[in-house]
């Protein structure tokens, strides 16, 4: 993944850019590596220290394909994937000295500079999760060392759908429009650290059944946190399942979900019921659709797909006692008496 910092500055009554006025490619493929994601942290700091008229940055990287994504936050950690030495960032953080902070927010208003791009060629979207890896890394440095705003743009892989010229267009409209809303940026922007507002989510946990294996569903012990970073469920059972996607049928999302994370095709899907969990100690509010499918193959055995976010899934005979502790909307299942394998009750709040 290729990550760069373009810092922009703004001069004279009207706002002109040197769009190409620093332009530096960061060692992420070697970020994690101490001491080498110290020497990152520092090489950010010289480039502010550098260009001392600069007044804001946007940091660019490959995401995930279909849409430009602006990030709102950056997180402190957990850092917990490997980079290709192996390594994770030492205690899992990026700033040790970030005095207890989790999370910063960009001063840039992204909904804004959003809803004006949204006319482009690509779709530009904002996104609070920017995965936890190298390019959030590199965000929450920007944002710890408070010189201006400072903004991540995670464009899609170049091609068809979105070529390279308008790629090129998109961000440059993008910088425009930060470089119009921050005004021209005759003093520094004192950062600010807004709050995310709390947010439901919704998800579906799917019932996977074979005749192979009759009476039994899939399960897994959960290793890692929400996407979103919410540690809600770590280290408990649950089904396969996830985050529905915007523009995404429940049905659609629990098939994806189990291929992505068991490597396995599903046919039959339908839903079972519907809970409301509620964990305000948590942070935690998510509407779960409780689903259930049917292998496609019936001799296909569900495979760890993701081995950094689930132990392992194995068949469990439906009608034993639960694996402990168990996920939330698991536990839910199993006190209404859902069952993929016949007639049960519905579903229940929180």
């Amino acid at each position: 993944m290729s990550n760069w910092v373009r810092l922009c500055r703004c001069a004279g009554p009207l706002v002109q850019l040197v769009l190409c006025h620093c332009a530096t490619l960061l060692p992420c493929a070697e970020l994690w590596c101490s001491p080498r994601a110290e020497h990152c942290t520092q090489l950010l700091g010289s480039l502010w220290e550098e260009h001392e008229d600069v007044r804001f940055a946007i940091h660019c990287g490959v995401g995930r394909a279909g849409a430009i994504r602006l990030e709102q936050r950056a997180r402190n950690g957990p850092y917990v994937r490997l980079d290709n030495q192996g390594q994770t960032p030492v205690g899992g953080v990026c700033a040790p000295d970030a005095a207890g902070r989790l999370e910063r927010l960009t001063p840039i208003d992204a909904e804004a500079v959003a809803a004006v791009c949204r006319c482009s060629a690509i779709p530009v979207e904002t996104s609070n999760d920017a995965g936890l890896y190298l390019c959030e890394f590199s965000l929450f440095t920007s944002l710890h060392l408070a010189k201006a705003p400072a903004m991540f743009v995670h464009v899609p892989p170049v091609g068809q759908p979105c070529p390279l010229p308008l790629l090129r267009d998109t961000v440059q409209r993008i910088v425009e429009c930060v470089a119009q809303q921050l005004g021209n940026c005759g003093s520094a922007l004192a950062p600010v650290t807004p709050t995310v507002k709390a947010h439901i989510k919704v998800g579906c946990g799917v019932f996977v059944t074979s005749p192979r294996h009759p009476g039994c569903v899939i399960m897994g012990r959960r290793l890692a946190a929400h996407s979103d970073g919410n540690p809600h469920g770590k280290g408990t059972y649950a089904l396969p399942g996830g985050s529905v996607e915007f523009g995404e049928t429940f049905e659609a999302c629990a098939a994806r979900e189990v291929l992505e994370e068991c490597g396995l095709v599903i046919t039959d899907v339908r839903r079972l019921a519907t809970f409301d969990i509620i964990k305000p100690e948590d942070g935690y509010h998510c509407v779960v659709l409780i689903m259930a499918g049917s292998l496609a193959d019936d001799q296909a055995e569900p495979v760890n797909c993701e081995p950094r976010k689930c132990g392992g899934w194995f068949w469990h005979p439906w009608h034993a006692p639960l694996p402990k502790p168990a996920f939330s909307s698991l536990q839910h299942c199993k006190d209404a008496n859902i069952s993929p394998f016949g007639a049960s009750g519905g579903g229940g709040g929180g």
